[in-house]
């Protein structure tokens, strides 16, 4: 978690939800995976097996190559994206390191009052992009 604070509320929410997180480092995630920072990974997340690569922003393409370098074989890399524009990159690099790519698109909506009734607002779709290493 990069925000500071954020890891409180992260290990908040785990209780309330009743599950237990390997670890919550609170660092940039960019300068922790290089080793450039006095905090060290937890050894059972050196080679994770799943990762859920969540913003990123402008970094994010630098994030996921160092993310997809310590995925275990059968490791799996999921990357939401709000943006068509970063569908492209995210792809060619999943596919550049061989993994198997797929692609879903999820839409939710709101309930919204509406005289009698409730309407259905739309909410920004998000795209799933997921890598599997072989």
């Amino acid at each position: 978690e990069q925000r500071a604070g954020g890891a409180a509320l992260i290990k908040a929410n785990a209780e309330r939800l009743g599950v237990r997180p390997a670890a919550v480092l609170e660092a940039n995630a960019i300068d922790l995976l290089r080793g450039e920072l006095p905090v060290e990974i937890p050894a059972d997340l050196q080679q994770p097996n799943r990762v859920l690569l969540g913003g990123g922003g402008r970094q994010r393409n630098t994030l996921l190559q160092l993310v997809l370098e310590r995925l275990k074989p059968m490791g799996v890399v999921v990357v939401p994206l709000a943006t068509v524009e970063s569908l492209s990159d995210v792809r060619r690099l999943l596919e550049d390191a061989n993994l198997m790519v797929r692609i879903s698109q999820l839409q939710a909506w709101r309930g919204q009052p509406l005289s009698d009734g409730t309407r259905l607002v739309p909410m920004n779709p998000i795209l799933m992009v997921s890598g599997t290493k072989p």
